[in-house]
């Protein structure tokens, strides 16, 4: 007869045993300092050979429609064109004092650039101005006012103009063209533009 075998089951041997349960790995939180941030806004650099390009601004020549849409063409091309739309904001200097700087140096450039590009006159009426959107709301502003008198008196300019055998005739060609220019590019007037820019005269 087989001698009979023993076992002992493994809830005997651990009887009267706590177990305690698995401790998670903590967690450490992670602080976000300044030094951790990347700044949100960064230095743009204008290209004055570029600049040069662009007709200078002259409200006698009436060509703002032309120049402000080389020059905002332009500094959307820099990816700074939303400072003279308004959809560029001053960074809080508490949260990014760097981000802070960097938009300060592209408002100014931007004012310079508008500047560089316009004639004396203009110059003189911007004086004061250090927000590049309040300077591009101005202008915008002005010329738009302006824009139907000067019309009648550019196509007036144009109708004058006769061609002559003492000077070439691309000359004269490129002068009507720019001139035929600037008159399409102002928008077409409306009654009320008329109402209150000419008072009739007292005799």
């Amino acid at each position: 007869m087989p001698p009979t075998t023993h076992t002992h089951s493994k809830s005997s041997s651990a009887k009267g045993m706590t177990l305690s349960p698995l401790k998670a790995n903590p967690v450490i939180p992670t602080v976000t300092t300044m030094s951790s941030l990347q700044a949100t806004v960064t230095a743009i650099s204008l290209s004055q050979t570029d600049l040069d390009k662009i007709k200078i601004l002259d409200c006698r020549k009436n060509n703002w429609s032309i120049w402000s849409n080389h020059m905002q063409n332009y500094l959307l091309l820099k990816h700074i064109g939303g400072y003279i739309l308004g959809l560029v904001t001053c960074p809080d200097p508490s949260l990014d004092l760097v981000s802070m700087g960097h938009w300060d140096l592209n408002n100014l450039c931007i004012i310079t650039a508008l500047c560089t590009r316009s004639s004396s006159e203009e110059n003189e009426f911007l004086h004061g101005y250090t927000n590049a959107y309040l300077t591009w709301d101005t202008l915008k502003s002005y010329h738009e006012k302006v824009g139907p008198i000067t019309q009648i008196l550019l196509i007036q300019q144009t109708l004058a103009v006769r061609y002559c055998h003492s000077e070439q005739l691309s000359t004269m060609s490129t002068t009507l063209h720019d001139l035929v220019q600037c008159i399409y590019a102002i928008r077409i007037p409306k009654e009320e533009d008329f109402h209150g820019r000419r008072s009739p005269s007292c005799v």
